[in-house]
């Protein structure tokens, strides 16, 4: 449990890191910022893309199992190795 005094530190040290900086474009279309911003970045390689064509050659996106997630790629473009 923080403390007070202990807040008003770390607040600080926010302000001084973060003050100028911006997120690139706002966090995924899906997510939403404190002040209920949608993001404006789009993926592109995700769940409703596969076997579509890959925006940059064509080919098909194909889906792999990856440490218990899912990864989307262009088998064209980023070759697996």
């Amino acid at each position: 449990m923080f403390e007070l005094p202990e807040f008003v530190t770390l607040a600080k040290q926010m302000n001084e890191t973060l003050r100028g900086k911006t997120i690139k474009k706002g966090g995924r279309y899906n997510e939403y910022d404190l002040y209920n911003n949608r993001g404006k970045y789009i993926r592109i390689m995700n769940k409703n893309a596969v076997k579509n064509p890959c925006p940059q050659c064509g080919s098909k996106i194909e889906k792999i199992q990856y440490l218990g997630g899912a990864c989307y790629f262009c088998p064209d473009c980023q070759k697996l190795s």
